[in-house]
């Protein structure tokens, strides 16, 4: 008879009165292929650790670049203002109160005329008692062209005329080409031609006496103008303009 028993060690078989130790046998186990664990994901070819480790060592020495310019220009700029602060002088340099100043004293003596008195009314104009025309010579010289900005107005003398009336206005004036003159700048601001012609007169003191001016602007002309009044007075007549 055969008794059998299992165990983790060895087998014993009783037959017929004898032992006999027989050797387990061991069942042969199951092995499964399984797959290669995935590969460790990478940046730029690096290791997740270390790129990250290279991009803060990156980081830190730039901002201490930065930090250390920085510095350096600050520096330098404090030192460039500490040698432009201007040295203040001593109270040693500075005069005293006391110190006698010499004084030169010029004195000039003028003799055999008196001095001239001061007028009452500063920077006054003189007043020439005539002034300069070419007349009758501008009866023969042609118009006479005053351009003010992009206009032109030509205008004709007449020696000698007067065109009574149409008074625009009366103003001073030295010499013809100026009274003209305001006639055009007068049209140009009025935006047209309202004077249409001038009367100038070289005997500045009478006019001025009566009249208290000498050149007039008038906005008309006369039928039968003043004629024969000699080549101190001119009329200039608007020929045109454009």
């Amino acid at each position: 008879m055969v008794y059998q028993q299992e165990d983790w060690g060895k087998e014993v078989l009783h037959e017929s009165g004898g032992l006999e130790v027989v050797e387990r046998h061991k069942s042969k186990g199951y092995f499964i292929d399984l797959p290669p664990p995935p590969p460790e994901p990478t940046i730029l070819g690096l290791r997740r650790i270390t790129f990250v480790l290279a991009v803060a060592l990156v980081v830190a020495v730039t901002g201490a670049a930065v930090a250390g310019g920085i510095g350096a220009s600050m520096v330098s700029q404090c030192s460039r203002q500490t040698n432009t602060i201007p040295l203040q002088p001593s109270n040693s340099s500075l005069p005293k109160p006391d110190t006698a100043q010499a004084t030169t004293t010029i004195t000039q003596t003028v003799t055999g005329t008196s001095l001239p008195t001061s007028s009452t009314t500063p920077n006054q104009t003189p007043t020439p008692s005539t002034l300069s025309l070419a007349c009758p010579s501008l009866d023969d010289a042609g118009q006479q062209t005053i351009s003010v900005f992009n206009r032109s107005w030509h205008f004709t003398p007449i020696c000698g005329t007067d065109y009574g009336g149409f008074d625009i206005v009366g103003i001073i004036s030295y010499a013809f080409h100026d009274c003209l003159q305001a006639c055009a700048m007068y049209n140009h601001y009025y935006g047209s031609d309202e004077c249409v012609v001038v009367h100038f007169s070289t005997d500045m003191v009478g006019a001025l006496a009566a009249n208290g001016a000498n050149c007039w602007l008038k906005n008309g002309t006369a039928t039968n103008p003043d004629r024969g009044q000699g080549n101190t007075v001119v009329s200039g007549l608007l020929a045109g303009s454009g």
